[in-house]
């Protein structure tokens, strides 16, 4: 086979996949978590968004806590309230208390910038419906629509690259800030003996490595992430102004004489650098000088980063400058001298921008100083960073919830539709621990309904607390990343009627028994009414309890109370014949239909309707059109709600069970309930002081009420003191008190919420080790016992992962077996075993028929549950492989809780050993001149006839890996090549050497790209051997038969400069042929 025929396709085609893998987290409906049984405890999509029409991978983890098994997955796409396609259903026969993982398909639709959720639902045999999960999708070709800001600024040598970018792409983060990725602010890409070192340094000393910087581009455009290299717009280091006659210093800015904020040069103190580089020198934007100069060394960034554009920073506003000489920085279309250095922006963001061609610009005004300048400039995104004490355009303070919303919607004005990415600091005291999750998720539901975005989650699952980025070790805990990948799935999901082109409005809305605002005042609901697209949209923004200040330097913002069973009324301008909710607090932001009556009073025409419950932020929105048929919800709920006139036909008033003395009324529990402990609530009025709540034929538990006044609105919820027992199908009765019969009341509603199972999931927090990017529970594999006295079995300790351990794994009790899920990523990795074992030894670990050994350590003296970790390292694996571990020594046993798959690195590379004999390795590599190609030589040892097929296997070193080159391979860039008799060299005894030959394509293009390669030899059980990996390029080839004059005879020699050499490097030097080096001596 050619290799042209692999070029030409290859150069098509744009970057793949760097391989890596990171650490995993969960998603989980944060609202309803440990409430009931969840199937279902990673969902996510393989890239950050999509172009129409493209194939969207949705990787499914199923831990089916069940007692069903898991027959399909159904997979119902969704655009707002309307379905979109057709239902996809996956057989998958997951067993009950089994784990697994999926991969479902959706080919996304061909309208461009759209948002869809993705509901998948799990069912049993039976076609009943186990749980739910969700996922959103964005279907854009651009990520500069519906722009969702994430950041990196770990560029270390070994960086977890993909890792890190995959964690940003679950939640859709479509577009990266490199910050402090460059050399120096005024030099941003190192001098080119640092980049061919591969390391250089940044201000502070700090190590950034090249080709950490470039696996993130590489894995970020796999993603569909755009990547944007962060740097001042007009600052210097010490080295640039350094000298008494550099010219530079004419391109500075310097205060006013009037300013009090300094004198002399503007200037601002980074920090101590060792290189002397820790203060920035400010420039003047509207120096021409200073503009040719730094577009032209982001040309040179462009030229060797596959950045996407340039995403600009400032320091804020520091009153009146004037240039080198004293004048104003420049003056305005009608003559007016400008002082102020924001009012540069639009002049220096439009010159940038026409500079760079189609090199993208966002661009940062600090505390908005200068924000309608950059909104009004030709930068392809905007972007903010606030801080409280910073005033907007009418002189409010940027330090609510409502002053961050009022900018995003003036940003959109400004910048005809663009949506405002909203950087602000909210824990900014804070050194370490957690962030608080209420002042997160409050900023974040008003930036979103008001069409923002933020710029917070960066690193992986790090988030920004204060504006040093590689200071984000202020962390989530596990509750707030589940609830931030559920509100940006949400953002995606409802971007179209969040974000597109969607307007304020002022229509009146009112709450029963509960203060509003408008403004968000605090300790009220906050009603805030947009429509835009067909809809109108309420946002209820839940404040009750707690303040309106967006800013929490010490961690003390409250949780806001939650409340249920709002009744809302809402004036609406356009007619409403449909009525939706959708929260990313509950049922996993997916939509549900809401009942609604309509009226009229002097206020105008209005629904009122009821909503179920409000945490943090609700959504409702609403059509003139008919209401259109969801996607069915899950039987298996979580709460129950029954309606008391449904069940009592003796009396109603206003709908409500006319509760009389002495009388009752009973409903029955659906038959699929989860068993287990629930609370039962009543919602009910009168003067009766306790209402019976009986299961079955048991006696009655009392609900002690706190009202006693009559009517809808002396509603009151109550609820037991204590949980009841329920299973499916049994009866609940409702009776009035019993005590003395003299009661008197409507009773409303009855909820029935589950708050325990009867076989709760483990919950006590188990520390893990850094750095696990897989993990696989021993309890979960396939024990084997071998017939001694003791026998591998999973055991219950309180201080284990999951709180189960598998013990007496060794030679006289046997060993424990775990499949690689289809979820992990195929790579070399460390493979660490988390073990607790009274003695030191050896253990064996399987990767299938690769037996590897590795020592431990004993943990403890006295055969306690102690666990400690030991690996080995740089094991490949891929998914469907067996890892088998058991103890190598007779007198020895290790107990082991669970194996994990961690970047390779910290455990010395293991050696295995072979059960078989033959072996295959590459000779060396030739050039013929004659064919024009070049020549893999390569040898099989098969002494004991163990080999069936021999050959190559190659692709191009930029596009594949090492771990790529397999038989089989799913890597499209990966090419085999059996050997066939036409391919031997020679044979003696069991010894075979091979030949492959690949043609020259004769261009420089050709002749630079690298080729990775390796033999393979598939023996007759199906086991495939490999040798090691060649990378190299016909050019460093020919380079060194020509240097070292190895080639037989002139003509030869002359080829490899004339045809190879010269067309890469024209400046080589031409070096005459030496004959000797072809000729042998005799002694």
């Amino acid at each position: 086979m050619k290799l042209r025929r692999i070029i030409a396709f290859v150069m098509a085609i744009a970057m793949t996949l760097q391989v890596g893998i990171y650490e995993n987290t969960t998603r989980v409906d944060a609202a309803t978590s440990g409430e009931a049984i969840s199937v279902f405890y990673d969902t996510y999509t393989d890239k950050a968004m999509y172009d129409p029409g493209d194939t969207v991978k949705i990787t499914v983890n199923v831990n089916n806590k069940s007692e069903s098994k898991i027959k399909s997955l159904e997979l119902q796409a969704m655009h707002l309230n309307k379905k979109v396609g057709d239902k996809i259903v996956t057989d998958c026969n997951i067993e009950a208390k089994a784990k697994s993982t999926r991969i479902l398909k959706w080919t996304a639709p061909d309208n461009d910038f759209q948002g869809y959720m993705l509901e998948i639902v799990a069912k049993d045999e039976n076609g009943t419906v186990i749980d739910e999960e969700s996922v959103g999708v964005d279907v854009s070709s651009d990520w500069r629509k519906f722009p969702r800001y994430g950041y990196l600024c770990d560029f270390s040598e070994n960086a977890k690259t993909y890792g890190k970018v995959e964690q940003l792409s679950k939640y859709h983060i479509n577009v990266i800030e490199y910050y402090d990725w460059h050399h120096l602010h005024h030099q941003p890409l190192a001098p080119k003996e640092q980049l061919d070192s591969g390391v250089y340094q940044d201000w502070a000393g700090r190590n950034i490595y090249v080709n950490t910087i470039k696996n993130y581009i590489k894995s970020s455009k796999s993603k569909n992430m755009a990547c944007m290299a962060y740097d001042m717009i007009y600052a210097g280091t010490d080295d640039f102004v350094a000298g008494d006659n550099n010219e530079h210093k004419n391109w500075q800015v310097f205060f006013k004489d009037d300013n009090n904020r300094g004198t002399g040069a503007f200037c601002y103190k980074m920090g101590d650098s060792p290189t002397g580089n820790g203060t920035l020198y400010f420039m003047n934007p509207l120096n021409k000088d200073w503009q040719n100069y730094i577009f032209n060394e982001y040309k040179k960034v462009f030229e060797y980063f596959d950045f996407d554009g340039w995403h600009g920073d400032t320091v804020g506003d520091w009153g009146d400058m004037v240039t080198a000489d004293g004048q104003p920085l420049g003056y305005t279309d009608d003559g007016q001298p400008i002082y102020v250095i924001a009012d540069t922006y639009k002049e220096f963001l439009d010159a940038a921008k026409a500079a760079l061609g189609d090199k993208c610009i966002s661009f940062n005004p600090v505390g908005a100083k200068g924000i309608i300048q950059a909104n009004t400039s030709a930068v392809d995104a905007l972007y903010t960073e606030f801080w409280p004490w910073d005033t907007d355009r009418n002189g409010n303070t940027y330090d609510t919830y409502n002053s961050l919303v009022t900018e995003v919607e003036n940003s959109m004005k400004d910048s005809n539709g663009k949506s405002l990415a909203v950087k602000s600091y909210i824990n900014r005291n804070a050194t370490d621990g957690h962030m608080n999750t209420p002042a997160v998720m409050l900023v974040n539901a008003a930036v979103f309904a008001a069409g923002g975005n933020r710029v917070e989650l960066g690193n992986g699952n790090n988030i920004l607390h204060e504006e040093y980025y590689p200071h984000d070790g202020v962390t989530m805990t596990n509750d707030l990343s589940s609830r931030m990948r559920n509100i940006y799935d949400f953002a995606v999901a409802y971007e179209n009627i969040l974000r597109d082109g969607q307007t304020a409005t002022d229509n009146k809305v009112s709450i029963s028994d509960y203060a509003t605002s408008t403004e968000g005042e605090s300790d009220k609901i906050w009603t805030y009414t947009k429509k835009g697209n067909g809809y109108q949209m309420l946002h209820l923004i839940n404040l009750l309890g707690t303040d309106n200040k967006w800013r929490d330097e010490d961690r003390t913002k409250a949780t806001p109370t939650k409340v249920e069973n709002l009744k809302v009324k809402y004036y609406y301008s356009d007619e409403v014949n449909s009525l939706y909710l959708a929260s990313p607090d509950k049922n996993g932001g997916m939509t549900e239909s809401v009942a609604f009556t309509k009226g009229e009073d002097s206020d105008g025409k209005y629904i009122e309707f009821a909503v179920p419950s409000l945490e943090y932020w609700d959504m409702l929105y609403m059509s003139s059109d008919e209401p259109t048929q969801l996607n069915e919800r899950t039987n298996l709920e979580k709460s129950y709600t029954f309606e008391g006139e449904d069940y009592y036909k003796e009396k109603l008033a206003e709908g409500q069970a006319d509760l009389q003395p002495g009388e009752s009324f009973s409903f029955t529990m659906p038959e699929n309930i989860v068993k287990g402990k629930y609370e039962v609530s009543v919602v009910s009025c009168g003067n009766r002081t306790k209402i019976g709540v009986a299961v079955g034929d048991n006696d009655a538990a009392y609900i002690v009420r706190n009202g006693n006044g009559f009517g809808m609105n002396q509603m009151t919820t109550d609820k037991l003191s204590s949980t009841i027992s329920l299973s499916g199908g049994e009866k609940i009765t409702i009776s009035d008190n019993p005590d003395d019969g003299s009661g008197y009341g409507w009773v409303d509603k009855i909820i029935v919420k589950l708050v325990k199972t009867d076989e709760a999931e483990y919950t006590k927090t188990y520390e893990y080790p850094e750095g696990i990017i897989y993990r696989m529970e021993a309890e979960d594999g396939t024990l084997k016992d071998v017939g001694g006295n003791d026998k591998p079995q999973v055991v219950s300790e309180e201080n284990a992962s999951e709180g189960k351990y598998v013990n007496n794994i060794g030679l006289n009790q046997g060993s424990v077996s775990m499949v690689v899920p289809e979820g992990v990523e195929k790579g070399t990795y460390d493979l660490v075993l988390s073990y607790s074992s009274g003695t030191s030894g050896q253990v064996n670990i399987w990767v299938n028929n690769r037996c590897y050994k590795m020592n431990y350590t004993k943990t403890n003296d006295y055969w306690g549950f102690v666990p400690s970790v030991q690996g080995i390292g740089s094991i490949p694996v891929k998914p469907g492989d067996v890892i088998k571990v058991q103890d190598a020594l007779d007198s020895c046993w290790i107990w082991l809780d669970y194996i994990y798959l961690a970047e390779p690195g910290t455990y010395e590379k293991a050696d295995y050993e072979r059960n078989y004999s033959a072996d295959v390795k590459i000779d060396g590599l030739q050039i013929s001149t004659t064919v024009e190609g070049y020549r893999t030589v390569y040898t099989l040892d098969d002494p004991d006839s163990e080999v069936a097929e021999v050959g190559m296997i190659y692709g191009l070193a930029d596009y594949v890996s090492e771990d790529d080159l397999e038989v089989g391979s799913t890597n499209a860039y990966v090419k085999e090549s059996k050997a066939t008799e036409n391919g031997i060299l020679s044979s003696a005894d069991s010894s075979t050497k091979y030949v492959m030959t690949m043609e020259f394509v004769k261009n420089a293009e050709f002749f630079n790209v690298k080729i990775c390669e390796r033999a393979y030899a598939k023996l007759n059980d199906g086991t495939v051997i490999y040798s090691d990996a060649l990378n190299f390029s016909v050019y460093d080839l020919a380079e060194n038969l020509y240097r070292n004059n190895k080639m037989k005879n002139k003509a030869a020699h002359d080829y490899l400069y004339d045809t190879i050499i010269s067309a890469v490097n024209p400046a080589y030097t031409k070096i005459d042929f030496n004959i000797g080096n072809s000729l042998v001596k005799p002694e």
